[in-house]
């Protein structure tokens, strides 16, 4: 491969949970939500070939570039979605 490039965004969102009451321990009792979008590209060069260079006569070995051969990174998800519930507090009793 000649590079690669990554490109993403991601977002989390957090929400307590004292919108359903006025208990004072939902205060810490909290939802979350976080997505990623991602864009990745990978150039791709050839296998190594060996071409006769006809000014010096002499064998090269070299690697090309060959139209429409650029792909995504493989195994790479576009969008990735994390949900989850969290408690952010002391637990005392």
């Amino acid at each position: 491969m000649e590079n690669a490039k990554n490109l993403g965004l991601e977002m989390e969102i957090r929400k307590n949970l004292t919108f359903l009451s006025d208990q004072d321990w939902l205060k810490d009792l909290f939802i979350y939500a976080n997505g990623t979008l991602l864009k990745s590209k990978v150039n791709v060069l050839s296998h190594w070939e060996w071409i006769n260079n006809p000014e010096t006569q002499v064998a090269e070995r070299i690697q090309q570039r060959y139209p429409n051969q650029d792909r995504p990174l493989m195994g790479q998800s576009p969008w990735l979605v994390n949900l989850g519930v969290g408690y952010w507090g002391s637990f005392s009793g």
